[in-house]
């Protein structure tokens, strides 16, 4: 596997567990009794999804 392969595993790993953190994160803070009454706000998890491609981003002029 070359160097760029890793790279790429290395920057999929972190920006996979990023997600799967926020996608958590959303879930353990709404209230208790508002799951059944409103949806998930998409503004605030395409917010989310921008902030983590630019973090990868910037991961990735590290490696």
């Amino acid at each position: 596997m070359g160097k760029r392969e890793m790279r790429g595993l290395i920057i999929g790993g972190i920006a996979g567990a990023l997600a799967g953190m926020a996608v958590a994160w959303i879930l353990l803070t709404r209230p208790q009794g508002e799951s059944e009454k409103q949806e998930f706000s998409w503004t605030e998890v395409l917010k989310l999804a921008a902030s983590f491609l630019r973090l990868a981003e910037r991961l990735s002029h590290l490696l």
